[in-house]
């Protein structure tokens, strides 16, 4: 059985069809993966807060800060996710390594590769989760 091929305007809406399509499918993905990068930032954001270095802490304030302001979601939703990093450190030792130096120097506290463990926990990751969930109508 042979078919006849699309007329013009059929082929023109069929096109146009599918281009609405891939760009509600792309718009949403690009929601969901700056849905993901904010709850993400503000997890490492809330962890870098609560270190001992001074200029750690203010670089997390900032960064929190700058996700808050963009204005997606309550702060309820955030201060959530940040009370949970901050249970979840509470219960986590620092990360710890020696220099280069002899193998006898004391051992260093290494609060970023912390904050990068503590946010990939599995306390943290469900609360990323829940916070996800949350805020995904906002985005």
């Amino acid at each position: 059985m042979l078919r006849r091929p699309l007329s013009p305007t059929r082929l023109v809406r069929a096109a146009v069809l599918g281009a609405a399509l891939l760009s509600t499918s792309t718009a949403a993905e690009a929601r969901r993966a700056a849905l993901r990068a904010d709850v993400e930032g503000y997890a490492m954001a809330a962890c870098l807060t609560r270190q001992d270095v001074p200029y750690l802490r203010e670089q997390g304030h900032l960064w929190g800060n700058a996700i808050l302001q963009r204005g997606h979601g309550s702060v309820e939703d955030w201060t959530t996710l940040a009370d949970a990093v901050g249970a979840a450190a509470a219960r986590q030792t620092m990360s710890m390594a020696r220099g280069d130096g002899a193998v006898h120097d004391a051992l260093k506290p290494m609060p970023l590769l912390f904050c990068h463990e503590l946010v990939r926990s599995p306390a943290v990751r469900a609360a990323k989760v829940r916070a996800m969930r949350h805020l995904a109508p906002d985005y």
